[in-house]
């Protein structure tokens, strides 16, 4: 476990301690945590993203933070490769990532591809949603051409991401169906309050992060691994990256996308079956 996983969770098990919840509630909780990369633009102040220190502010030394994920734009991929035709999402360099980054079994290094359409009626399970790319592979721009020497615009903002957030994501919702369950009514308030104190005790994290991997996904209203779970119970999905998708997207605003995959084919690294959840705002 990272450093600052462990400090944190020392933090967590005083304050809940003084808050008046069991030490079997708060173990509890912690048993459901799982390690997540949140990434954002910009370079935070509070806390040093991953493993790089922040650049020098100002001055003809800067040294700009690398970029772990570029977002939006024409496709990215391998140069004379065919391009999934749902839009593109996001290319993630994995090699900017620790190894302990996330709960999941993700390649050390090459290039994470995440295409995906924000729109009624996308959500399903696809053959060309993720790839992985080698690292020894570069990866070069595929415009979409429209006609008239016009490129088809990409639906999500374009953007360099170079803050990743190594977090703890809490289950809040899991911890009060496994632990709380005998509360009735009471349950819901009694989580609540219990991840109050969490968030109170957490690191600095982005406002607004833009794409994150691993840990639990963002649920606004659909819990994109809920059906898959329930439909194969012996098969380990879990959440692979989740996407926010900004104003500029005309469906809905503020779309959330959410990419699922059974841990077993992300270790050999087969994308032929990866579910998309498109959660509407």
């Amino acid at each position: 476990m990272r450093e600052e996983h462990s400090e944190r969770l020392d933090r967590f098990r005083t304050m809940a301690a003084e808050e008046g919840f069991s030490a079997e509630e708060a173990e509890a909780w912690i048993a459901l945590t799982l390690p997540a990369a949140h990434l954002a633009e910009g370079i935070p102040k509070a806390a040093r993203p991953a493993e790089a220190a922040p650049p020098a502010e100002g001055g003809a030394d800067s040294v700009p933070a690398p970029v772990v994920a570029r977002v939006g734009g024409a496709p990215l991929a391998p140069a004379g490769a065919e391009v999934p035709r749902e839009a593109f999402v996001a290319a993630v360099d994995l090699s900017l990532l620790p190894p302990d980054a996330t709960n999941l079994p993700l390649p050390a290094d090459g290039h994470l591809l995440l295409f995906g359409t924000a729109g009624e009626g996308a959500d399903g399970t696809y053959d060309s949603l993720v790839r992985h790319v080698p690292a020894e592979t570069p990866l070069v721009r595929h415009p979409r051409p429209v006609g008239g020497g016009r490129e088809a615009p990409s639906p999500y903002k374009e953007e360099e991401l170079r803050s990743p957030y190594l977090l703890l994501s809490a289950d809040e919702a899991g911890f009060t169906d496994k632990h709380l369950a005998h509360l009735g009514q009471d349950a819901w308030f009694r989580a609540s309050e219990l991840d109050g104190v969490w968030q109170a005790t957490g690191e600095p994290q982005p406002r607004f992060p833009v794409l994150w991997l691993g840990g639990y996904a963002a649920i606004r209203n659909v819990d994109p691994l809920e059906s898959l779970r329930r439909d194969e119970p012996d098969a380990d999905w879990v959440h692979l990256a989740t996407y926010h998708c900004g104003e500029e997207v005309e469906w809905t605003e503020h779309a959330v996308l959410h990419w699922s995959i059974r841990r077993t084919d992300l270790a050999a690294l087969r994308f032929d079956h990866v579910d998309l959840c498109v959660d509407g705002g």
